[in-house]
C-alpha cells in the first residue's frame, strides 16, 4: 500500500462522517426514506473499502502479528486507516486469487460459519435489546444508551486480548470453541431459554451482554486470523491481493448476517416470542462449536497438523517393510566382448541381484493406532468433565432457585404475622 492509498482511505473516511449533512436537504417523505437507503448503501460501500485495504496492509506490513494488529483495529476501525503509511514490503507476482480457490479450502468454512452467525447475534440483539428486554425495566435512556454501550465496551476490552491469544499460542479453533460458547452462555443467559429455572433480571442482563461482547469479539478475531492461516495452507500467494480478498469475503459476510438477522428478527419475535428467538441463536452457535470441533476431531484421527492449533502434530511413520538390497546380497556377472583378441574381463559387468526382505515387525508397529487412541481417549475424558461441570451449574442454579423461593416462603410468612399481629392489637383494642 502506498501514500496514495492512504489518501483514498482517508477520502472515504470524509464521506463516510459527511453522509448526514445530506438529510437536512430532504423533507419528511417517500424522499426523505429513498435518500437515507442510498446514503446508507454508499456509506455501507466505503466502510468495506476501508475494511478491506486496511486488513491488506496490516497483514502484508506485520504478519506475524496479525491478530495483535486486528484486536485493536476492530475497535477503532473508523481511525485506524488514517494513521497508516508507505508500505515497504513487495507482494511477489502470482496468479490471481478467485472465489472458487478460497471455497475449496475446507477449513474455510470455519471462518465463513463464524463470521455469519456471530453477526447474525449481534444484528439479532441491536434490533431487540430496547424494544423486548430494557424497555420492561422502566429505566432512564442514560441507563438504555449504557447498557447498549456494555456490550461494545466488553467487546473493545476482549479483542485485543483474544488477539494476543492468537499470536502467542496459536490454537485458533479453540479459541473459536472458547468464544462460541461464550456467546451461546449469553444468549441463554439473556433469554432466558425455555424451560431454564431463571428470572430475567437487571443484574442477568448486564452479565449476558458483557459475556456476549467478551465471546462475539473472540469469534470475529480468531475466525479472520483462521482464514488467513487457511489461505497460506491452502496454497494461496502470500501477497496483498489475497488478504484484501479475504478480508472483503469477511467483510461480506459480516454484512449479510446483519442484514438478515435486522430485516427478519422484529418478525421472528413479533411470532414466537424473545425466548424462542434466543434459543434460535444459541443453535446458531453451536453450530459454529459443532463445526470447529468436526474439523478437529478429523484431524484428530487423522494424525495431521493444522497451521490453525487443530489437530494434533502427525505420528513418525513406521520403519518401512520393505528394505532393497545390500551390500552382502549375491550379485550377477555379466560379460560382454567385441573381437576374440579383447581380454575377457575388460567387458566385466557385476550387478547387484535386488533382493526383497520383509520385516514383519515393522508391518505390526500399531503405535500410531494405540497414540491416535490415547488421544481420543483423553478427549472424551475432557468431554465428560466438561459435562460434569455443567451438571454442577445446574445444581448450583436449582440451588439458588430454591433459596430465592424459599426467601420469598419467608418474606410472605413475615407479612403474615405482622397481619395477625396487627388483627391481635385491633381485638385488643375492641
Amino acid at each position: 500500500m502506498d501514500v496514495k492509498d492512504t489518501r483514498d482511505i482517508k477520502d472515504t473516511n470524509d464521506i463516510k462522517n459527511t453522509k448526514d449533512m445530506f438529510l437536512e436537504w430532504f423533507p419528511p417523505g417517500w424522499e426523505f426514506v429513498v435518500e437515507a437507503m442510498l446514503i446508507r448503501a454508499v456509506q455501507a460501500c466505503c466502510n468495506a473499502f476501508v475494511i478491506t485495504s486496511t486488513f491488506a496492509f496490516i497483514v502484508s506490513e506485520f504478519p506475524d502479528n496479525i491478530a495483535k494488529l486486528f484486536g485493536p483495529l476492530s475497535v477503532i476501525n473508523p481511525l485506524f486507516p488514517s494513521v497508516g503509511e508507505q508500505g515497504s514490503r513487495q507482494d511477489t507476482p502470482a496468479r490471481e486469487v478467485t472465489l472458487l480457490d478460497v471455497v475449496r479450502i475446507p477449513g474455510m468454512w470455519i471462518s465463513f460459519v463464524t463470521f455469519v452467525f456471530s453477526t447474525m447475534s449481534n444484528g439479532f440483539l441491536s434490533i431487540t435489546l430496547e424494544a423486548v428486554v430494557l424497555r420492561k425495566f422502566n429505566i432512564s435512556h442514560l441507563h438504555v444508551g449504557f447498557l447498549f454501550g456494555l456490550k461494545d465496551g466488553a467487546n473493545s476490552i476482549a479483542s485485543p486480548m483474544w488477539g494476543l491469544l492468537c499470536d502467542h499460542l496459536g490454537h485458533l479453533r479453540a479459541i473459536i470453541l472458547v468464544s462460541s460458547s461464550l456467546a451461546a452462555l449469553s444468549f441463554t443467559l439473556l433469554g432466558p431459554l425455555p424451560g431454564l429455572p431463571l428470572q430475567r433480571t437487571h443484574a442477568l442482563v448486564v452479565a449476558a451482554l458483557v459475556i456476549n461482547g467478551f465471546g462475539v469479539g473472540g469469534q470475529q478475531v480468531a475466525g479472520v486470523v483462521h482464514a488467513m492461516k487457511m489461505a497460506g495452507s491452502g496454497g494461496l500467494p502470500n501477497n496483498s491481493a489475497t488478504h484484501g480478498f479475504v478480508a472483503g469475503l469477511w467483510s461480506s459476510l459480516s454484512g449479510g448476517g446483519r442484514f438478515v438477522s435486522r430485516a427478519t428478527s422484529g418478525y421472528f419475535v413479533h411470532l414466537f416470542g424473545f425466548r424462542y428467538c434466543c434459543l434460535v441463536v444459541v443453535v446458531l452457535h453451536v453450530i459454529v462449536f459443532t463445526v470447529t470441533a468436526s474439523f478437529m476431531l478429523c484431524e484428530l484421527l487423522g494424525g495431521k497438523r493444522s497451521p490453525t492449533g487443530g489437530g494434533d502434530p502427525p505420528h513418525p511413520l513406521p520403519g518401512s517393510c520393505m528394505k532393497s538390497c545390500d551390500d552382502d546380497a549375491p550379485t550377477i556377472t555379466v560379460i560382454t566382448t567385441t573381437t576374440p583378441s579383447e581380454a575377457m574381463a575388460s567387458k566385466a559387468i557385476t550387478v547387484p541381484r535386488p533382493q526383497v526382505v520383509v520385516n514383519f515387525s515393522d508391518c505390526l508397529d500399531f503405535t500410531p493406532i494405540r497414540w491416535r487412541f490415547m488421544k481420543l481417549t483423553c478427549a472424551v475424558k475432557r468431554f465428560m468433565k466438561l459435562t460434569c461441570a455443567v451438571q454442577r451449574f445446574m445444581k448450583l442454579t436449582w440451588a439458588v432457585q430454591r433459596f430465592t423461593e424459599l426467601t420469598c416462603a419467608v418474606q410472605r410468612f413475615t407479612k403474615l404475622l405482622f397481619a395477625v399481629q396487627r388483627f391481635m392489637k385491633l381485638l385488643c383494642a375492641d
